[in-house]
């Protein structure tokens, strides 16, 4: 029963790691898109293609300066945050202790 148990979890482990390896290729296919012939191609065309190339490095360039842009403004506000936080921390005044002597419990 162990083997058998041990078994049936190595299958599923191999087909989660396939599905993953698929998921994976899938979604650099789609980022990445299919090749270009460069070998059979004239010059106007690997002038196209290096223009696509381009323009969508430059796409992607700035899709990458407004992510850092977003991800730095939230840094300061979080830092603004933990700054505001710190301040009502140290405005509450701490109570008194009381003084009890050690001899009046006996």
């Amino acid at each position: 029963l162990r083997m058998l148990l041990r078994k049936m979890a190595a299958e599923e482990l191999k087909k989660e790691q396939e599905r993953k390896a698929e998921e994976r290729k899938k979604i650099i296919a789609e980022r990445v898109g299919a090749p270009k012939p460069l070998d059979s191609a004239n010059e106007a065309t690997l002038q196209a293609i290096c223009k696509e190339y381009h323009d969508r490095l430059v796409k992607l360039e700035g899709q990458k300066y407004d992510i850092e842009y977003i991800v730095r403004q939230k840094d300061y506000e979080i830092n603004e945050l933990t700054i505001q936080v710190n301040d009502l921390r140290g405005k509450f005044v701490k109570p008194a202790l009381k003084k009890v002597s050690k001899f009046d419990k006996l």
